[in-house]
């Protein structure tokens, strides 16, 4: 179980696992990412080379493996000490009309041994997302069991339990990057 009770820079907003780390990322970190987004080319989305998925609606959401990324996944393992985060270095981006469905992220019922490519799933404990830019209007995350919902500003970073179901609501406009992983015990 995760404990940031030593750590001033994050809060707890719900009782139920889930915490907000604002400024996570500085500032200018979360500029250069978003720079990178709005850059990468149709192609970079697009790929089905790295980021087919196997639910078609994530498909032209998710980048092509982004170097930069993996030095926000070694920030976030520091931080989550005993936990490893999922390799994947790819940005998400919902559209203007996007939301995305209520989920958890965890598949299968809790102690089966379902798993996903990187054998991962089933061991899943956290989710976890860096917001990129905040430059658009809706898209937060929210907690439908809950009646809980989080804006993000770039640079956030928000943890929550893999079992707890959430989701993005509708974007009404300009363009939501993120960088979703999730965590595993070591």
């Amino acid at each position: 179980m995760l404990n940031f009770d030593n750590n001033p820079n994050i809060k707890k907003i719900h009782e139920e696992e889930i915490w907000v780390y604002e400024k996570f990322l500085t500032l200018e970190e979360a500029a250069s990412l978003y720079d990178i987004c709005k850059n990468l080319n149709n192609d970079a989305w697009n790929s089905k080379e790295v980021t087919e998925h196997t639910i078609d609606w994530y498909n032209g959401r998710t980048s092509i493996r982004i170097s930069e990324l993996t030095n926000i996944r070694k920030k976030i393992e520091d931080l989550v000490d005993g936990y490893t985060v999922t390799p994947g270095d790819s940005f998400a981006r919902l559209f203007p009309g996007d939301s995305m469905h209520e989920h958890e992220d965890s598949c299968g019922e809790e102690g089966t041994t379902d798993t996903d490519m990187n054998n991962t799933c089933s061991i899943t404990e956290y989710g976890a997302v860096v917001y990129v830019n905040d430059d658009f209007e809706g898209g937060e995350l929210y907690y439908p069991k809950l009646d809980l919902s989080y804006t993000p500003s770039a640079g956030d970073l928000v943890i929550h339990g893999s079992r707890i179901k959430h989701g993005v609501a509708e974007v009404k406009s300009g363009m939501r990057y993120s960088f979703p992983t999730f965590l595993y015990r070591k």
